[in-house]
């Protein structure tokens, strides 16, 4: 059999030029010619399905006025109604029904809504790549892709009143599609995306983690903990939670991930120190805010007590996550990102608001330069491919207008502009994951040229496997990863940090402001109230 790729860039050109479609936007009468053809294919088919969603779309703002003029019509006659009370039967009490019995683990749970399927989705047709360790990946016949029900003793840790608002409300499927639009995505990210989670839940270990040798490559076994929380966080910056009802394809994997970061928390709140504690201390930050899972809470809070009490005096951290260490800028955005992750839960530990306060000081130590010009070094002040932590975290704490903040984007801009994935190593990949966001969150003109240069390459990267899972409804789907040969994290890092480059579109609102705060920055200034004094004299 023929070696595996190690990217998708070998595609035939009819690939590359379907691809290509994918980014334009079609006009008016090119989008309802293809509706008109659409619905001459097999009901079956995904054009066919695609155009009668078209119409549906266009028909739902008559029905939005007409059903609700149809409701208030009817309200309106039966209240000229006069009743005849010589129609009126006798009236019988009757004792209201008892409650229903409360769901203990002896009992069957109810079974499941009828899920309503996503919309469909136009799916680009992939080459038919020979994978050397594919029959291994792919489930065989007999694998039963059928929902599998709640476990008994899961129905406490999932249900919970998720409320995905705020920071988080534009990873929900409505919000999703405008804000990816708004802000540079299209359809192919969106594709790409969905088939890195799907190779994901098909590489995820039976106990619920994954590791740096999950799915193939060479990677390192011993950093479970932190490719865990990187799929874990991957999986909610789409807005997929451990909630059945909302993520009804996911929802099973998220959980059993979560519940192995939960029970393989060491004692003290910790997991292995280094990169490891903060990324996993972030996924569960981030999956409360989603989930509000007490447990989940639980965990994130021992972990973020270890974050505060680990800081240096400087403001920084390193490994071991002891005051006594230096500053090591690599460790230190993912501590930025989970304590700001904390924050946002509203997960107030004792220190955690003065730890935030310190990281600046621990930032500004590392960085040289102006505000014109400048970088963050690795442990000492310097010009370091790290910039983009740096700036990212910088931004995160508030100080994104700050002189190194400012600075370190205008390295970015001169030095770090260009995006190519042939000979990229997982190093290139760590540096992108923090240029991309920071340059996200700087937005404008900067993210315009960006977004342009990786966005498409990035895509046409990931190794695609066609028809090697199943979807929500039983049919084959695509599955997708990216791989640069990593030695530490394997392709599950390769495949984290690719797909939440791709989802940063809604992943957060930029610079972490509130939705209270776009909706008031994006509000035309209203006109000033005429002075009275000044009328009279014009009168």
């Amino acid at each position: 059999m023929n070696n595996e790729p190690e990217s998708g860039r070998n595609a035939p050109c009819s690939v590359e030029e379907e691809l290509a479609k994918l980014f334009e936007t079609p006009g008016f009468f090119e989008k309802w010619r293809r509706v008109r053809q659409g619905l001459k294919e097999p009901r079956e088919s995904g054009r066919h399905k695609w155009a009668v969603l078209q119409i549906k779309r266009l028909l739902s703002p008559l029905s939005a006025a007409f059903v609700p003029a149809l409701a208030m019509a009817l309200i309106a006659l039966l209240a000229g109604m006069k009743q005849d009370d010589r129609t009126l039967g006798a009236i019988r009490l009757i004792d209201p029904p008892e409650d229903p019995p409360i769901l203990t683990q002896d009992d069957d749970p109810p079974p499941p809504p009828d899920f309503v399927p996503p919309d469909p989705q136009i799916m680009v047709e992939a080459p038919d790549i020979q994978i050397a360790s594919l029959a291994d990946r792919q489930p065989g016949p007999e694998t039963d892709f059928s929902p599998k029900p709640a476990p008994l003793n899961a129905v406490a840790f999932t249900r919970s009143p998720v409320q995905m608002t705020g920071i988080f409300a534009q990873r929900i499927t409505g919000q999703r599609g405008d804000t990816l639009r708004k802000r540079g995505g299209n359809q192919a990210t969106q594709d790409a995306s969905l088939r890195a989670l799907r190779w994901l839940k098909l590489h995820q270990e039976e106990d619920g983690r994954w590791t740096g040798t999950s799915g193939g490559g060479s990677g390192r076994r011993d950093v479970d903990a932190a490719m865990t929380g990187l799929a874990v966080l991957t999986y909610l910056a789409r807005g997929e939670t451990s909630d059945r009802n909302l993520s009804p394809e996911f929802a099973e994997t998220i959980e059993r991930a979560l519940r192995w970061l939960v029970a393989n928390q060491i004692a003290g709140g910790g997991w292995a120190r280094s990169y490891q504690h903060p990324i996993a201390t972030y996924a569960l930050c981030e999956a409360y805010s989603m989930t509000r899972v007490p447990a989940v809470r639980a965990a994130a809070e021992r972990g973020l007590d270890i974050l505060i009490a680990g800081q240096n005096p400087q403001g920084g951290w390193r490994y071991t996550m002891q005051p006594t260490d230096t500053s090591d800028s690599s460790v230190m955005g993912w501590c930025v990102q989970a304590l700001k992750a904390g924050q946002m839960a509203d997960l107030r530990r004792p220190g955690l608001d003065e730890a935030l306060k310190r990281a600046v000081q621990g930032w500004n130590a590392l960085y040289r330069g102006n505000a014109d010009m400048g970088g963050f070094g690795y442990t000492s002040p310097g010009v370091r491919p790290l910039t983009g932590i740096g700036v990212l975290s910088l931004q995160l704490l508030g100080e994104a207008n700050s002189d190194p903040a400012r600075g370190g984007l205008q390295h970015l801009v001169n030095n770090r502009n260009e995006f190519a994935w042939a000979g990229a190593t997982w190093r290139d990949m760590y540096f992108w994951y923090y240029d991309t966001q920071a340059r996200f969150h700087e937005g404008g003109e900067s993210w315009e040229d960006w977004n342009r240069r990786f966005a498409r390459p990035l895509v046409e990267a990931q190794v695609r496997i066609p028809n090697a899972i199943a979807d929500t409804l039983g049919n084959p789907a695509d599955v997708g990863y990216w791989c640069t040969g990593n030695d530490r994290g394997g392709r599950v890092m390769d495949t984290t940090l690719s797909a939440l480059q791709l989802m940063v579109y809604y992943r957060y609102l930029p610079t972490y402001q509130t939705p209270a705060a776009i909706v008031a920055a994006e509000a035309p200034t209203p006109a000033p109230a005429p002075d009275p004094v000044q009328g009279i004299m014009q009168l």
